[in-house]
């Protein structure tokens, strides 16, 4: 089962045991996933992204990147997010440049009718250190 598949079918106790075949960063993100997700629309759109993702024949890492951002989306902490110390520093990357590209779509969403994004363009590439962000 590919994991956009098992994003798509969660619904209980038969997951749990499921996240722990697949291999790391992938299994803890599925298990944090499942935990923040399970059953909502959230989940359903992490699904069909992760999809997009398989098509592009993405990395693990990757993937786990798309997973653990869409569950501190579904429930943000106020203060900001605190990625688990245990991630590697390219994970920590990903979901950095995630939150800054964040932020670029949000400035783009407010900007003036008939103005140029080029500018948001460069500055999205500029903030990003990994274009895998780019495909999440």
């Amino acid at each position: 089962m590919n994991v956009s598949e098992f994003v798509g079918s969660w619904s209980g106790r038969e997951t749990e045991a499921g996240a722990s075949l697949y291999p790391e960063p992938l299994g803890s993100a599925l298990q944090l996933g499942r935990a923040a997700l399970n059953g909502s629309n959230a989940a359903t759109r992490c699904s069909e992204v992760l999809a997009l993702l398989e098509q592009l024949h993405c990395d693990p890492e990757t993937l786990a990147a798309c997973i653990r951002f869409a569950a501190w989306e579904a429930q943000p902490d106020a203060a900001g997010p605190k990625w688990s110390p245990e991630l590697a520093p390219s994970q920590r990357r990903l979901l950095d440049g995630l939150l800054a590209a964040r932020q670029v779509w949000s400035l783009h969403a407010e900007r003036q009718p008939g103005s140029s994004v080029e500018g948001l363009r460069r500055l999205l590439l500029a903030i990003i250190g990994d274009i895998r962000v780019v495909f999440i």
